[in-house]
């Protein structure tokens, strides 16, 4: 018998489209197990053509309205918490599914060791015409079976399905920190793409079970070519350098502070503990790692050479520990960092 998948979507003013993602729900092979919805608040007709669209549906459809706007992140986690079988799969308010993917994604977890699984993806324009697939071949990961190797790898979420067992981990997500926007938690897809690739495996599908609709065409403004615009735009390839990396190491010391959190929670199970314990102490390398990257951003410029200086005679101790420190990056920090951090805008404290 096929494991249950309950499907959580998260809607915002999707009026337009919302009706075509709720028919390709009611139009699987393997029908969900239920339908969470969590609506952020619309003030379109969203709700409303999701009542009309799934009226007499044969799955339970669950509509809940936020009083106040949570945004995506903390909409699709806090829903995550609402599903009740062993199965999870988000589900996006605008896209289409194809019939056969709740079937399909249900049969990668024949492998009890598989945690989550992801799928490709078929990318459209707002009429539907194909523009292209999400991922390539080896689904945009770096290492598919390594948690250690590629701590920023994640996949969208409307790709994914993983097993409900993580969401005992939300209580947790309060401690996390987006590497890419650093002042956030990371997004649900993120957040429980970390888990999985700590506590088992992850497995991609590569065909291309959802029809991902793009909406709005990419529109850039016209190149000021003055001086001023291009010393502007050298400062701020400066600033991105140095911000990336901090934000990189703020995200590495959050999910090591999670792993400790694991590791000393007494409701889990040994193994579970024994390997946050593990993966504990990798992140907390691999933080002092971009700690010391950091330094090639900051302080004078002889402090900045010793750190980097430091970064290269640890490459190859590094390496062993598969803590990656490749060459692209070392050069990125002695052009950026030792020689040119001066230039940027100053930070607090330094």
């Amino acid at each position: 018998m096929m494991a249950q998948i309950s499907v959580v979507m998260a809607t915002y003013n999707g009026a337009a489209h919302v009706r075509q993602q709720a028919l390709s729900l009611l139009a699987q092979a393997q029908l969900p197990a239920e339908l969470v919805v969590a609506d952020d608040g619309s003030t379109d007709a969203t709700l409303d053509v999701l009542r009309d669209t799934l009226a007499g549906a044969p799955f339970p459809v669950h509509l809940h309205q936020n009083a106040l706007n949570k945004g995506y992140r903390r909409n699709f986690i806090e829903a995550a918490s609402l599903a009740s079988a062993p199965l999870v799969a988000f589900c996006d308010q605008d896209d289409v599914w194809r019939p056969d993917k709740l079937a399909r994604m249900t049969r990668a977890f024949d492998d009890p060791a598989v945690k989550l699984a992801y799928h490709n993806a078929a990318v459209t324009d707002r009429e539907s015409r194909a523009t292209g697939r999400l991922y390539g071949s080896d689904g945009g990961r770096k290492v598919s079976e390594s948690s250690l190797a590629d701590p920023w790898s994640f996949s969208l979420g409307f790709t994914q399905v993983f097993r409900r067992e993580l969401i005992a981990f939300t209580p947790l997500h309060a401690l996390s920190c987006d590497f890419l926007f650093p002042q956030e938690r990371l997004a649900h897809d993120q957040w429980f793409f970390f888990l999985a690739s700590c506590f088992g495996r992850i497995a991609f599908i590569d065909e291309d079970l959802v029809a991902y609709r793009q909406h709005e065409a990419n529109v850039f403004g016209a190149i000021d070519r003055g001086r001023a615009r291009r010393l502007a735009v050298f400062k701020a390839t400066l600033d991105h350098s140095r911000g990336q990396v901090a934000a990189r190491g703020a995200s590495l010391s959050a999910k090591e502070a999670i792993l400790k959190a694991i590791a000393k929670d007494e409701t889990q199970d040994g193994s579970c503990r024994a390997t946050a314990t593990a993966l504990a102490g990798h992140y907390e390398e691999f933080a002092a790692l971009y700690a010391d990257r950091v330094g090639t951003y900051s302080h004078g410029i002889g402090s900045r050479t010793a750190f980097w200086l430091h970064l290269l005679a640890s490459r190859r101790r590094l390496g062993t520990r598969g803590l990656a420190y490749p060459a692209r990056h070392a050069v990125r920090d002695l052009v950026f960092g030792v020689l040119l951090a001066s230039l940027a805008s100053p930070t607090n404290g330094h």
